[in-house]
């Protein structure tokens, strides 16, 4: 007996995923990138890499929109959209890999990056509280810290599914006027003895602490063919 190796079977399974569909959110996005780039034209600051990571990032957003657009129709993403959502998380990485990068230096994922650039918490002194008549003279922070999880139920092709995803965690917090200003580096460092601060009481209420690893559960499909 012989048998040729390939063909038939059940078509190969594919994540359904979901955008939020924000219509003002996405359009300002895409108003943002056209505003960035024509202030960098107009200083004559327009380098390789922005070119690049605006048209990219323009790219993405209107693919977002029209999903969008489409999910408030209550039409169908077609499995190509679907397989795009799947894979947006790579596609920004490769952008912002693009962005870091020094000249002639091959970055194959994010685990290659060094330094601050390497974590997605930042910080920034946004106002000085210095008036003459203010007796607590400080320095008003805003920072994101590491990545939490949102779960949010959406309606997918009829169904309502749970779904996971990546949001940024709001930081707020005051220093002392005197205190050198706080830099990336420092944030980063502080994060690790003190992984809550700046948590601003509004966000403690929607919160849910993780106790222990989730565990992964999420199927696995193996393909048979050679």
């Amino acid at each position: 007996m012989g048998a040729e190796c390939g063909g038939a079977g059940p078509p190969e399974p594919y994540t359904k995923g979901y955008v939020e569909p924000n219509i003002a959110y996405w359009t300002k996005a895409i108003e943002l990138i056209d505003a960035t780039m024509n202030v960098l034209k107009r200083f004559d600051l327009v380098t390789e890499k922005a070119t690049t990571a605006s048209t990219d990032l323009r790219e993405q957003a209107e693919f977002l929109l029209n999903c969008s657009k489409k999910e408030l129709a209550g039409k169908k993403l077609t499995e190509q959209e679907h397989r795009q959502i799947e894979a947006i998380g790579a596609a920004f990485e490769n952008i912002s890999l693009n962005l870091v990068k020094e000249p002639d230096q091959y970055l194959m994922g994010w685990s290659d990056v060094n330094g601050a650039d390497k974590k997605i918490a930042v910080v920034a002194d946004v106002y000085t509280a210095n008036a003459g008549n203010n007796p607590n003279k400080s320095v008003l922070y805003e920072a994101v810290g590491p990545a939490h999880e949102i779960y949010v139920v959406v309606e997918i092709d009829g169904y309502l599914y749970l779904t996971r995803g990546a949001v940024f965690s709001y930081r707020e917090f005051q220093e002392d006027i005197a205190a050198p200003r706080t830099t990336d580096e420092e944030w980063q460092q502080n994060l690790e003895t003190e992984p809550d601060k700046g948590i601003p009481d509004w966000m403690k209420e929607i919160m849910v602490p993780l106790k222990g690893k989730s565990l992964d559960n999420e199927h696995v499909f193996y393909s048979s063919g050679c």
